[in-house]
């Protein structure tokens, strides 16, 4: 009995121990009413929790004070006459206090540099900002830690308190992301498109992705740009195999997508935190959806190429026509992919849609999504080739696509003829079954 007791205590001793986190961003910048919206009573303002691995506070800045700006996070709130410095996180030393720190650039926390370290007993240097501009927007971020300033090491995942932050400065106030819905896989071969809308159209340079994972804490993830028309905006994850759990939330940046991923290979998945001007995440739980287990010839919903199911439309055609249509389909190309070389004669369509239930083919993005023609073309003097044709197929749209002879076809002469006849062929499959009822545009 005397071992069960003692080792309970030792239990409930490491149980009640509680890391501080940052909960004020501290800044001389805040010293004047005047100077930041939301005005400040004192030079603190209250972070906020966006999500429950980071912390966030945004400000405008309206007018810009002489001198130099310095900054700290700590524990405690905006309106308490004394900070609380029992905890404090900013440069180890004056080295860093002085030393530049960018914006818009993860700031990693090293010593001897302008980082958020943490500091006890009021310890360190407050950090200097660099030039700020009137007008502009600020979002400081600033990771949660998960041990104790003994423990202070560069990663939070290593289990230390040092934090990662990032200062976003944009011309705009970010949007604000209202709801986020998807589309349900209905079989195993299905992608799922993500409808987000914001409370006012992106800025230009206001980027809003979809970030997923098959992993509940998000150990590696990939991010999907969102295209908007207004307010409305859609970005596509792909298909998994069937039976695979999706997480995913929608988060804004300034950041190209490029850029954040070089700097998740650098430094970890925390970036995309740090990266974060708004989110949605539903309430800190992500959404997420399970990969439906189908018939694969059973089509029905969200398609999209190149994915890891259909690498190519040509390769997405040959499925369709092989199975059947119950419901309404739409296939993707996502914009800016390489070029589909087509096979030889075009890529042939004989898959029939209906008025209740259309097949469309639709570019999705920016960026063009080009089919080419073969080298050779069927050759042989051949006068029926091309590179989409509708062979007996009905309720058909394609829309967007960029239709491109191969410059390596130029033999003209009858009997040797290797040229592409036609971009689109709107053929019948016997004297009583012709395409009808289809849709071409934007080609």
């Amino acid at each position: 009995m005397r071992k069960i007791y003692i080792l309970s205590f030792i239990l409930l001793g490491v149980v009640g121990i509680v890391f501080a986190q940052p909960t004020v961003l501290q800044s001389s910048l805040f010293a004047t009413a005047t100077n930041t919206t939301p005005n400040s009573t004192n030079v603190r303002l209250n972070l906020t929790a966006p999500s429950a691995s980071f912390k966030q506070v945004r400000f405008l800045d309206n007018v810009v004070p002489g001198g130099t700006n310095t900054w700290a996070f700590h524990i405690g709130a905006a309106g308490d006459a004394v900070p609380d410095y029992s905890t404090c996180w900013r440069p180890y030393d004056l080295a860093g206090q002085s030393g530049p720190i960018s914006l818009n650039n993860y700031i990693q926390p090293l010593a001897n540099i302008n980082s958020a370290r943490c500091n006890t007993t009021a310890g360190g240097f407050d950090g200097n900002l660099p030039a700020i501009t009137a007008g502009r927007y600020y979002t400081f971020n600033v990771t949660n830690n998960s041990g104790a300033c003994a423990l202070c090491n560069p990663a939070p995942s290593s289990g230390g308190s040092c934090n990662s932050m990032q200062i976003l400065e944009t011309i705009f106030n970010p949007v604000t992301i209202l709801t986020v819905t998807a589309t349900t896989p209905a079989n195993i071969n299905n992608s799922v498109l993500v409808t987000a809308t914001t409370s006012a159209a992106p800025a230009a340079g206001e980027n809003v992705y979809v970030r997923y994972s098959t992993n509940v804490n998000f150990l590696t993830s990939t991010l999907s740009q969102f295209s908007f028309s207004g307010t409305t905006g859609t970005a596509l994850i792909p298909c998994f195999a069937g039976g695979t759990q999706v997480y995913y939330y929608v988060y804004s940046s300034n950041k190209p997508m490029a850029t954040i991923n070089t700097d998740v290979l650098t430094y970890g998945e925390f970036v995309h935190d740090m990266s974060t001007l708004n989110l949605r995440n539903n309430s800190n739980a992500n959404y997420t959806y399970t990969q439906g287990v189908g018939v694969a010839t059973n089509f029905i919903g969200i398609y999209h190429v190149p994915s890891t199911c259909y690498a190519t439309m040509g390769a997405f055609v040959t499925a369709l026509n092989g199975g059947a249509v119950t419901g309404p389909v739409t296939c993707y190309a996502v914009g800016g992919s390489p070029t589909e070389t087509t096979a030889a004669g075009g890529i042939s369509i004989t898959q029939t849609g209906t008025v209740a239930n259309p097949i469309v083919f639709q570019k999705f993005g920016t960026g063009n999504y080009t089919l080419q023609a073969p080298n050779p073309q069927t050759g042989g003097g051949a006068l029926n080739d091309a590179i989409i044709k509708l062979v007996g197929a009905d309720y058909i749209t394609i829309d967007g696509f960029t239709l491109q002879e191969n410059p390596l076809n130029t033999t003209t002469t009858a009997g040797t003829n290797n040229m592409t006849e036609w971009g689109i062929a709107l053929l019948y499959a016997s004297a009583t079954n012709g395409s009808q009822n289809n849709t071409l545009q934007n080609n």
